[in-house]
């Protein structure tokens, strides 16, 4: 999925060096902050919590 940041489109999560990364959606709209999931526990974390 993408969303519109700064009237940029920029994808919600996405795979890149080893790790995938997830806009962090307890932040919006406030703030921009990236979710980096190293492991199966952290994917686990932002499915549940975001």
């Amino acid at each position: 999925m993408k969303m519109l940041v700064n009237g940029k489109e920029m994808r919600s999560l996405w795979y890149e060096d080893g790790c995938l990364k997830l806009i962090d959606q307890r932040k919006l709209p406030a703030k921009l902050e990236i979710f980096v999931a190293k492991s199966v526990e952290d994917v686990a974390f932002a499915i549940k919590e975001m």
